[in-house]
């Protein structure tokens, strides 16, 4: 989940970077196209840093994904177990119960 959050931060800083240079080429104001400037740098940066950022990302999520695997098939197996001395229980005690005279004489 975190990568895909990622992901689309990133694409959105992606198309605010866009907009910016697209607002840059059509600014004649020198005080404004410096301020764009910075912004459009300080995008550039973050991007940077996102998409370092991205392989960990990647690499904790598939890491997650396989110890929920593992999870799950131990979960399966405690399942199947349970399931087992279900029917066990069920069984004894559909068995007609012995009568103590029965018990004695044995």
């Amino acid at each position: 989940m975190m990568l895909a959050q990622m992901k689309s931060s990133r694409e959105h800083l992606a198309n605010y970077k866009k907009r910016q240079e697209d607002s840059l080429e059509q600014t004649q104001d020198p005080d404004r196209r410096k301020w764009i400037e910075t912004q459009i740098e300080s995008l550039k940066n973050q991007l940077e840093e996102m998409e370092n950022q991205e392989p960990e990302a990647q690499a904790k999520e598939a890491e997650c994904a396989n110890q929920l695997r593992v999870e799950q098939a131990q979960l399966g197996q405690l399942q199947d177990q349970l399931d087992r001395l279900d029917r066990k229980l069920e069984y004894a005690l559909r068995q007609p119960a012995e009568s103590p005279q029965v018990s004695a004489q044995r």
